[in-house]
């Protein structure tokens, strides 16, 4: 992804643990966010404009059967992987395959 240790993104959307969108600048170091605000230095860091998009938490679906023509029940591990991936693009991080 062209992320390293310690990336700045600038000027960025994102949405906080009150569920508000705000504008601000976001560090990620070690792979987690490290700080967000507006005033953080950017010293050291590799610089990202990222204005048009949002940081938001991964989504959690907890009940899904199946998508892209694929089911929970076809029971193959290619059914699985291809529900997982299209759940991956759009925001899902985690989800619960459920049966009949």
């Amino acid at each position: 992804t062209g992320v390293d240790d310690h990336t700045f993104f600038k000027d960025i959307k994102y949405i906080d643990q009150n569920f508000t969108i705000n504008r601000g600048d976001l560090l990620i170091k070690d792979g987690y966010i490290q700080d967000i605000g507006s005033n953080i230095p950017e010293d050291n860091k590799q610089v990202l404009q990222f204005r048009d998009c949002i940081a938001a938490p991964g989504l959690i679906d907890i009940h899904i059967h199946g998508c892209m023509g694929c089911d929970t029940m076809d029971g193959t591990r290619a059914s699985l992987e291809t529900i997982a991936a299209f759940a991956a693009s759009q925001g899902v991080t985690t989800l619960l395959p459920n049966t009949m």
